[in-house]
């Protein structure tokens, strides 16, 4: 087997897990969605309903102060305004109404929380997913490493001959004593500080390659 053919071996299952996770947090969100909106709708309904309770309220306490009267109007034969007991059913209604409203908003509040707490868990397994496939997409570390410390050492090789010849060749006022002292100056470690390795230009296309990646566990990566 080939070293490509190894590497889309070791590649299949954390892939397969990778699409696996992003499909379940494309469900989650969908249900999310829903949950949010029906809640948000629970709400409108909540606020709708209290009008509804104090008109009630209001009618059934005239109801009660026009009693009398209204007695007189229906032996008068008289139009009558509500009874004292439809009002009363009236008020019954609407604050049973406005309680179905309120356990309904409750319902689908705590159903809320518990599908915000299922969408996080299932990022985070998308993330996980994401770094899997990552990091099974690198023929090797070992390899790198070797040849990054070649690298280093090379590197370091060029920083010493310059310090040396700037000390054995040059006067300190000659331009070219100037190039290799302000070169020699500037630590070379000093983008790995803070947050600045992270703006190097050799990450760009990774990144990039992850930010689809967790989205479609088929994106290629620079590898």
């Amino acid at each position: 087997m080939t070293q490509q053919a190894k590497l889309k071996a070791a590649e299949a299952a954390p892939r397969d897990q990778l699409a696996a996770a992003i499909k379940d947090h494309a469900a989650t969100l969908a249900l999310q969605k829903r949950v949010a909106e029906a809640l948000e709708h629970a709400s409108e309904t909540v606020y709708a309903c209290r009008p509804s309770v104090e008109a009630a309220e209001t009618q059934l306490a005239e109801a009660q102060a026009n009693t009398s009267r209204r007695l007189a109007a229906v032996a008068l034969g008289e139009p009558v305004g509500i009874s004292t007991q439809d009002a009363t059913d009236a008020l019954t209604k609407a604050q049973n109404d406005l309680s179905v409203a309120r356990a309904t908003r409750e319902a689908l509040g705590a159903r809320h929380q518990r599908t915000n707490a299922a969408l996080a868990a299932c990022q985070q397994k998308v993330d996980d997913a994401v770094r899997d496939v990552i990091g099974a997409s690198v023929p090797s570390i070992a390899e790198l490493l070797k040849e990054a410390t070649a690298a280093r050492d090379k590197f370091v090789e060029y920083r010493c001959l310059l310090r040396w010849l700037m000390r054995n060749g040059f006067d300190s006022s000659s331009p070219e004593y100037e190039m290799m002292n302000d070169f020699l100056g500037h630590p070379f470690l000093l983008l790995e500080y803070g947050d600045g390795w992270s703006k190097n230009a050799i990450l760009a296309p990774w990144q990039k390659a992850r930010d689809v990646l967790a989205t479609d566990a088929s994106t290629s990566l620079p590898v």
